[in-house]
């Protein structure tokens, strides 16, 4: 059967806002599976964040045993490269939110990641028609963009100045499909990407992050199954190097250039991403950001075996970011200490409890909020519009 993904970043309907900010924590089922989903959220979730005495127990001795040596891993400062260094490994990865950029609600929820311990916020999937609109038509005016660097900025500065690492993710959204755009037009929506990453280094941003992962439209430029281009730009890897490219032009040397890449896709599989991956970093990609999804038919993690997407890329001379409900502590463990990547992406725990770093570190087990995965406030309100939250708030 199909796989078919229903993402948070690329989801039409807007919030009441109207907001252009978008995320990129992407589920994967088939039709059936989202019929359940549906169904599942029609019924009365029990109050999961009510514990017996015995499992808290239990699970403060569980963390007692092992939270002494994840701190030792998960809390030693990275550098990325030469000169730029994160205070720990822990990676706030990019989530929809539904809060309109520029917004004080927006801002807030990007600051209390930053103040609650994360090393790297990136900032969830922005369409870069929203930042670089393209011409109406060759010789035309581009639309007015509806994110403007003033509004970005609010948010950058939220995550600097509560010690994080601020960088934002960027969407490819000029087209829907590798086939939609002519050859001429392809080339001048590169140069439109390049220039919102500029406007988002202007706001304040130190990175920028090209979504290429989770079945969506620059993905499908690099999978044979759906690029059927004839041009230039059928070989699969040719438009995710022509915008690092440009995105580096643009934004000098001093940005950190960072990739997300889905590593098996309807055409290419972990040979071919490892192969690709090279040519992003000679490119001058600095860092890889390897996620496959989550698997909401069973809310099982993806990958199963943690750390399986991301050890492959763990040799080839740049940091890279693992995924796969790492906030348990087993799974982040058997991550960190057999080295299958250099930071580990914490998603849905931070929704639930965005101090579970500095909780974590200060060895407040007891405190933390912990994410159940009923996927009910988080996954559940990103089809209607509604802000994200949690059912342990």
């Amino acid at each position: 059967m199909h796989t078919l993904f229903f993402p948070s970043c690329f989801y039409k309907k807007k919030s009441p806002a109207n907001e252009p900010l978008c995320g990129t924590r992407i589920f994967q089922h088939t039709n059936k599976h989202k019929q359940q989903h549906t169904q599942k959220k029609k019924q009365t979730h029990p109050n999961t964040g009510a514990q017996s005495t015995t499992m808290q127990a239990a699970r403060q001795h569980y963390d007692a045993a092992k939270g002494a040596q994840f701190n030792g891993l998960a809390f030693r400062p990275l550098e990325l490269r030469p000169g730029v260094v994160l205070r720990n490994r822990v990676v706030a990865p990019p989530m929809r939110q539904c809060r309109a950029v520029g917004t004080p609600e927006c801002r807030e929820w990007y600051a209390a990641l930053a103040r609650g311990g994360a090393g790297l916020v990136v900032v969830e999937a922005m369409d870069a028609t929203a930042v670089a609109p393209m011409p109406a038509s060759e010789g035309g005016a581009a639309a007015a963009a509806s994110v403007t660097v003033e509004d970005a900025r609010t948010v950058a500065e939220a995550i600097t100045t509560n010690g994080a690492f601020p960088a934002v993710q960027l969407f490819f959204s000029y087209c829907s499909a590798p086939n939609d755009l002519t050859e001429e037009r392809l080339v001048l929506a590169i140069s439109r990407f390049a220039e919102a990453a500029r406007i988002m280094v202007q706001a304040g941003f130190r990175g920028i992050e090209l979504h290429g992962a989770h079945g969506f439209t620059l993905q499908h430029f690099f999978d044979p199954a759906h690029n059927k281009r004839t041009d230039r730009f059928s070989v699969p890897s040719s438009v995710p190097l022509a915008l690092v490219r440009a995105v580096r032009d643009a934004c000098g040397p001093e940005t950190l250039i960072f990739y997300r890449h889905t590593p098996k896709g309807d055409g290419f599989g972990l040979t071919e991403s490892v192969a690709f991956a090279k040519e992003l970093i000679a490119a001058s990609v600095d860092v890889l950001d390897i996620s496959s999804g989550v698997d909401l038919s069973s809310n099982r993690p993806v990958p199963e075996v943690p750390g399986s997407d991301s050890a492959p890329f763990r040799n080839l001379g740049v940091p890279v970011i693992g995924v796969g409900q790492l906030c348990d502590i087993d799974r982040a463990l058997d991550v960190l200490t057999n080295n299958k990547a250099d930071l580990i992406a914490i998603g849905r725990q931070l929704i639930a409890d965005p101090e579970w770093p500095n909780k974590m570190q200060n060895q407040q087990y007891s405190a933390i909020k912990r994410c159940v995965h009923c996927n009910k406030n988080c996954f559940g309100f990103l089809f209607t519009g509604k802000q994200v939250s949690c059912i342990l708030w």
